[in-house]
């Protein structure tokens, strides 16, 4: 159970990551960028909420 939290959290800083270091296109596309991370925490939340 933890283990999968602790990978699902790594992968959502991971994605994180990768969100901030393409920041110049993410300029450009400022609202698909916020769509993935609300999808992002929404998966994040639904997989923490199933696994306790």
């Amino acid at each position: 159970m933890n283990e999968l939290a602790q990978a699902t959290t790594l992968l959502f800083i991971l994605a994180t990551s990768k969100l901030q270091h393409h920041r110049e296109t993410t300029i450009l596309l400022g609202r698909r960028r916020i769509l993935q991370v609300a999808v992002w925490l929404f998966c994040f939340i639904m997989i923490l909420l199933i696994t306790y």
